[in-house]
């Protein structure tokens, strides 16, 4: 059977149902816009992040820096997450009160496990009704402003603004829908965003024309963390070092390539699926690989997600390391002006 024969049959399946998935979202936007079913308003200020796609664009650090920005001018913040991978399987549940954490990435997931551990006083919590978990952070906190973690098609509950994320590099893939492509809705619903946030934006020319504003960011390397959580290193000691890198995230070659950018010589990778629970045998695998790299391994480097899917493990032997990173606004100036009439700037 010639190649074509062969792609005609597995991409012919996937775009009929590509076309039923989008006449499944077209419908669900419709009862809501018509009015037919109505979407629910907290008592507090809501701000969703989202994105288009599916895979990684950066939300999660994205949430932690609108947390603190808008902890850092005085209105008492939560975010709300899914919480997906976590054992409460869509259950209600407090992370973090602002002060401790209440529940480990295993029952959390590790997205916002990693939030509430890089947080202070800012409510975590996950749970798929999010105007029921929202109702009870804000009767429990006093909260004035929830930031809805992966949330731009949870348009049952209303929100001040809706922040969406793209990743130039990856852009919209092949504009189709998935399963077919990444879209997890239409084009046309980028139309219900109030700002684009543009990771890596060197594709400047392609968002143009949007009629919303349009923000550059990226993400830069910083420090080195290590298992234990105590030990550090500024993040250029990776400069002409032979990494072994490894990750379970949706966008992994995005992480190679922020090895690369420090200088870091990646030698070989492992990647495992989104959101990969780690076990010992994974540990002892990933020890079996790094005796068998001829020149040897002189790092072994992750991410801060993994990380936190890590440490549920006794010492594995190894040193492992996770690269922290931070997000810069490229133009801080336009995101302080959209998102002044949140916390009350003119």
């Amino acid at each position: 059977m010639e190649q074509e024969d062969v792609s005609w049959y597995i991409h012919y399946p996937l775009y009929l149902l590509s076309l039923l998935y989008g006449l499944a979202i077209r419908v669900r936007f419709f009862l809501y816009s018509s009015g037919i079913l109505h979407a629910r308003k907290l008592p507090c200020k809501v701000i969703s992040i989202g994105n288009i796609t599916v895979g990684g664009s950066g939300k999660t650090p994205m949430a932690i820096f609108m947390a603190e920005y808008l902890a850092n001018r005085g209105l008492r913040t939560a975010i709300v997450s899914r919480g997906y991978g976590g054992s409460l399987k869509g259950g209600e549940a407090i992370v973090s009160d602002g002060s401790n954490i209440l529940l480990g990435p295993k029952e959390a997931g590790d997205e916002p496990y990693l939030m509430a551990k890089k947080l202070r006083d800012v409510i975590v919590a996950v749970g798929a009704n999010r105007y029921k978990i929202g109702s009870d952070i804000i009767n429990r906190f006093k909260t004035q402003c929830i930031i809805l973690d992966d949330g731009f098609q949870h348009i049952r509950l209303k929100r001040e603004m809706d922040i969406l994320l793209i990743d130039s590099a990856r852009g919209f893939g092949n504009s189709y829908l998935i399963p077919r492509g990444i879209l997890r809705e239409p084009l046309d619903g980028i139309g219900r965003a109030d700002v684009l946030m543009i990771k890596n934006n060197n594709k400047k020319d392609l968002y143009l024309g949007a009629k919303v504003p349009t923000i550059s960011f990226h993400y830069r390397p910083t420090r080195l963390e290590g298992l234990d959580g105590e030990s550090k290193m500024d993040i250029s000691v990776l400069k002409r070092k032979r990494v072994f890198a490894m990750a379970g995230i949706a966008n992994p070659e995005a992480f190679i390539k922020t090895l690369k950018d420090t200088g870091a010589e990646v030698i070989s990778t492992l990647f495992y699926p989104d959101h990969h629970w780690y076990s010992l045998h994974d540990l002892e695998d990933i020890k079996e690989k790094i005796k068998r790299m001829q020149g040897g391994v002189e790092l072994v480097v992750t991410t801060e997600k993994d990380m936190a899917r890590l440490r549920h493990l006794p010492d594995p032997g190894i040193n492992i390391y996770a690269v922290g990173v931070e997000l810069i606004i490229e133009d801080l100036a336009a995101f302080q002006d959209v998102l002044a009439p949140l916390v009350g700037e003119t």
